[in-house]
């Protein structure tokens, strides 16, 4: 996040893009499928403890009865439960951070103004992948950076 804080100090701005609402639109969505499996893992973890629940819709099965659903140990619902409160927080994250940055450009300062031997220096010396900091046209740009030792320093 903080490239982002360095694109608004230098003042690199874009236009907000064209498909910006319905990516957003998107995530909204996948966040409220998130949230309904969240729903429905609670509801399985109190059926599991033998409390009484809401009456839900259950899947059925090409006879059109009541799929039989194995029941599943508290400690691995528990476990699903705390995995999808991360998804859903991560979800919310990425909703903000996209919403805040919608008229920053992102990449300018990381092509034309940060050294790409420090980012290559810093993603070997952490065992990341070169690429996932720079997109292909920037891997050939910067073709003379990728032979950096971890050690560099500026």
């Amino acid at each position: 996040f903080c490239h982002k804080e360095v694109a608004v100090l230098c003042n690199h701005l874009r236009a907000i893009p064209k498909s910006f609402d319905k990516s957003v639109s998107r995530l909204h969505e996948r966040l409220e499928s998130q949230r309904w499996w969240l729903q429905m893992l609670e509801i399985e973890r109190s059926e599991a403890l033998g409390h009484e629940t809401t009456p839900r819709t259950t899947r059925r099965n090409r006879k059109n009865e009541p799929a039989v659903k194995k029941a599943r140990k508290i400690e691995t619902i528990d476990m699903a439960i705390l995995k999808q409160r991360n998804v859903i927080y991560t979800l919310e994250r990425q909703i903000d951070f996209r919403k805040q940055s919608k008229e920053i450009a992102l990449g300018t300062s990381r092509t034309n103004y940060i050294d790409p031997r420090i980012t290559v220096a810093w993603c070997k010396r952490n065992n990341v992948p070169v690429e996932r900091s720079f997109p292909k046209a920037l891997l050939r740009r910067f073709e003379w950076a990728l032979d950096t030792k971890p050690t560099f320093k500026w």
